[in-house]
């Protein structure tokens, strides 16, 4: 494929390649701005769908395909998981306005629920650790000789 344009980069130039400028560009696609499904559909490897995310062409650049992908996809997936797991462990959750039960339809389009899950967080608990110990760096700044313990607050914990 050939641009028509030649360009010479020196050494040690940083290029720059902007996923949002490839997948926007108005000279790739028609009406760029728009999503249609069926540009995946056209594609050069082809699978028992007719449907590839690589595109050898460099018209869109995917988030985690290829060995130059993203190489924290899954601990940024994991924590994203951690973070909604200790949200709904941290909170006492109540179904808003009176509601008595859950309304579990699905979709007929797709596999996602009709409605949205709605929460009413609730007061929760926040537990302090205090580490106690003995400073001799704080006992002779403050002019303490004696053996008693100094108590900081360290680290707030919630559970």
């Amino acid at each position: 494929m050939t641009w028509g344009i030649c360009m010479i980069v020196t050494i040690g130039s940083q290029i720059l390649v902007s996923r949002l400028g490839l997948g926007r560009n108005p000279k790739i696609w028609d009406e760029p701005n728009m999503f249609k499904t069926e540009r995946h559909l056209d594609g050069h490897v082809k699978n028992s769908l007719g449907l590839t995310l690589l595109e050898p062409d460099m018209r869109f650049v995917t988030f985690g395909t290829g060995h130059r992908s993203c190489p924290t996809t899954k601990i940024g997936t994991s924590m994203t998981i951690m973070s909604l797991a200790r949200l709904l462990q941290g909170f006492e959750w109540t179904l808003p306005n009176g509601k008595i039960q859950l309304e579990l339809i699905s979709a007929e389009s797709n596999l996602f629920i009709a409605k949205p899950l709605l929460g009413s967080a609730n007061q929760f608990w926040l537990q302090v650790y205090i580490r106690k110990f003995r400073s001799r760096i704080f006992r002779k700044c403050l002019g303490d000789k004696s053996s008693s313990d100094i108590i900081l607050l360290s680290t707030i914990y919630v559970f």
